[in-house]
């Protein structure tokens, strides 16, 4: 590695830490922190609290990332602009375009952490959370349970339904549970009532003190069992995923994989009444600019990298406050943008994949153009 290289890496590493630290504390002090000022009014414990609060910090720490790249490259080329070591190394031969390499290689790299983080430590955590919400809000209200409804498909089509009195997510499992299962021509094929229902390690669904009514020829044959798969002739085609994103579509908890997987099944649902349920459009929409947008994200910091670095380079000293207040600006009016088309693509007016991508297509656009002017 060049010396200039080393340099400049240097000057960024710092800065992106700080920013790291300054962009989550903003995050959380937005969003969380009146909610977990009122659980300490409403008496939860400070362990609880406490606990809640970390697994919601990697969901706000991984969108501190590209803003902390922005901030990161315009400090760090509004120094080395400010000692003339710009000036320096472009005098001994450099060009602009090669003091953007190591630039380019650390947003690189922060948009590699960024998905990486997103995908495994943040749908972890954000389950974690909603799973200690849930119990701390059946604390507060005396819920005795959180009722669920899951609609059962094949080939698209409805075939049948669980209803349960309770959910237990961080078990992966429904309690007191009743199901209904139609043969194809949607005459009943059984009735089924369950203590517990749970999701193996196997990936498959178990049904404990089950009692099933099988009806066949007009005739109703009971059969019980303390343990047990599917009933006869049916499938549980879900997963507790499912269980999760109908109760509320957080997509923090989801990873791509995950995201893709309800994608899958909202379109089955969407199909089985002709494409004519507006609500289940809207719900498939906001999954197809989800699973968009957490490759977006992570290139949001290599585009932040290559916008800031030579929009900091000018013939005048400037302070750190100027550095900070241009990468607030640039953060605001890019996710402005990005949040305007996410809402057209909700609505179908655009398509997920170019509301997730025109923005940062339009960063790069941007990039090139301040290099082209700065390298004059």
């Amino acid at each position: 590695m060049k010396l200039v290289d080393r340099l400049v890496i240097r000057e960024l590493l710092g800065p992106w830490i700080f920013g790291v630290c300054l962009f989550s504390t903003l995050l959380i002090a937005a969003t969380y922190l009146m909610r977990v000022t009122n659980l300490f009014v409403e008496g939860i414990d400070i362990r609880t609290v406490m606990t809640l609060t970390s697994y919601y910090m990697p969901s706000l720490i991984v969108k501190s990332f590209p803003m902390a790249m922005l901030l990161a490259s315009l400090l760090a080329f509004a120094k080395l602009s400010n000692d003339s070591e710009i000036v320096a190394a472009m005098a001994g031969g450099a060009s602009l375009v090669q003091l953007m390499r190591p630039v380019f290689v650390f947003g690189l790299f922060v948009s590699i952490v960024t998905f990486v983080f997103g995908e495994t430590i943040v749908p972890e955590a954000s389950n974690r959370a909603n799973v200690l919400q849930g119990e701390i809000s059946k604390q507060l209200k005396g819920i005795g349970g959180t009722p669920f409804y899951q609609p059962l498909f094949i080939e698209g089509k409805l075939r049948g339904g669980l209803f349960a009195s309770d959910v237990d997510p961080a078990n992966d499992a429904m309690y007191n549970v009743s199901g209904v299962w139609y043969n194809q021509d949607y005459s009943p094929a059984w009735m089924m009532f369950a203590r517990r229902v749970y999701y193996t390690p196997l990936r498959d669904w178990r049904i404990e003190g089950a009692e099933i009514y099988y009806v066949r020829n007009g005739t109703v044959s009971v059969v019980r069992s303390e343990e047990m798969g599917p009933p006869e002739g049916s499938t549980f085609d879900f997963t507790p995923t499912d269980i999760l994103s109908r109760r509320k579509l957080d997509f923090d908890t989801m990873s791509m994989q995950e995201i893709s997987h309800q994608i899958g099944k909202k379109r089955q649902e969407l199909a089985a009444v002709d494409g004519k349920d507006r609500q289940l459009f809207v719900k498939l929409r906001e999954l197809e600019t989800a699973y968009w947008n957490k490759p977006s994200l992570a290139l949001t910091a290599l585009v932040f990298a290559l916008v800031g670095a030579p929009a900091a380079i000018r013939r005048t000293r400037q302070s750190f406050g100027v550095g900070l207040a241009l990468s607030i600006a640039i953060i605001f009016a890019f996710y402005v943008a990005q949040t305007y088309l996410m809402i057209l693509a909700k609505g179908g007016v655009v398509e997920p994949f170019v509301a997730a991508f025109l923005p940062v297509l339009i960063g790069l656009g941007l990039a090139i153009g301040l290099l082209w002017s700065k390298g004059r």
